[in-house]
């Protein structure tokens, strides 16, 4: 795990945090290669491993949690690996939600949209197996046109979005879900 910019820059960006009273939930993202990440998380050896080297991370600096932005490896892994990462993603989250929590930290996760009743967008994330090990799950949905110009984000894109999660996600853990 890399720190991104300089220790003075962190330093100061946590301390004026503190300082306004707001947690501290830095983020961190999957810089693996393709198929990279999917092997850590399907060996369980190197999947604590990496629970481990987050929670320690998590502990030292005193963060009230992290976030967890992977979602390179969805991009450079491919559809067709999705089937076999899924519930190694969920295995991971879960066994980072309760390291985490048995030391009184917070797990925010941020994933790439699903629509279309779950039958588009990037349904590797298991949402619902998640939910339960997760205090926030932040969603992206923006980048709707990327390759010409276009809405960042339609309404009936976002209204789309917002009926998969009100099918899949139980009315006592909407308050976890944010765009």
């Amino acid at each position: 795990i890399a720190t991104s910019g300089t220790e003075g820059n962190l330093t100061v960006a946590v301390t004026s945090l503190r300082n306004q009273g707001l947690p501290v939930l830095p983020s961190i993202t999957d810089g693996t290669g393709k198929l990279v990440m999917a092997g850590i998380l399907a060996n369980p050896a190197t999947r604590s491993q990496h629970v481990q080297a987050i929670t320690n991370l998590v502990v030292a600096r005193g963060y009230d949690g992290i976030d967890l932005d992977y979602e390179g490896f969805a991009f450079s892994d491919g559809r067709s690996s999705w089937t076999s990462t899924r519930p190694n993603w969920a295995a991971f989250i879960a066994e980072l939600g309760a390291s985490l929590h048995a030391q009184g930290k917070l797990l925010s996760v941020t994933v790439p949209p699903i629509w279309d009743g779950g039958s588009s967008g990037y349904w590797v994330y298991a949402w619902p197996e998640m939910l339960p090990h997760i205090d926030r799950l932040r969603r992206m949905v923006y980048d709707w046109s990327v390759s010409s110009p276009g809405p960042v984000s339609p309404l009936s894109w976002q209204a789309n979005v917002i009926s998969y999660v009100t099918s899949v996600v139980p009315a006592d853990q909407r308050s976890k879900v944010q765009i």
